[in-house]
């Protein structure tokens, strides 16, 4: 099975699209806030290793969590990207979301050694 079609992938492609579109706006809060953070850290990850054909998840991990900390942390990072990209709130209280970019590696991992068992 494909890393972007594994559950905890299509669920935090769901979960960004319902928080940005609809939750965030009608329940602004904290939560609304974290919640995308945690669903790009699992799904940004996965994205990058399917569109650069990237063979290793950890990287593509790392460069997203560097992404995501500079522009949660540094002015000059933050408005590259909102120049660049689009508003993005710089706020280091968001980093409590790096640690699910673990489970974008574990799905990548394991979606490859089911490939490959297959194969055979």
């Amino acid at each position: 099975m494909s890393a972007m079609l594994h559950p905890l992938t299509l669920i935090s492609l769901v979960m960004l699209l319902v928080n940005d579109h609809f939750l965030k706006w009608a329940h602004p809060s904290w939560l609304t806030g974290k919640l995308s953070d945690v669903a790009g850290m699992i799904l940004a990850p996965i994205v990058l290793s399917v569109a650069t054909r990237h063979k290793s998840p950890i990287l593509c991990a790392l460069a997203v969590a560097v992404v995501f900390t500079l522009t949660k942390t540094w002015s000059p990072a933050n408005h590259a990207w909102c120049v660049t990209l689009g508003p993005l709130a710089k706020d280091p209280t968001d980093l409590i979301a790096l640690p699910f970019a673990a489970l974008a590696v574990i799905i990548a991992r394991r979606s490859r050694s089911a490939h490959v068992a297959s194969a055979f």
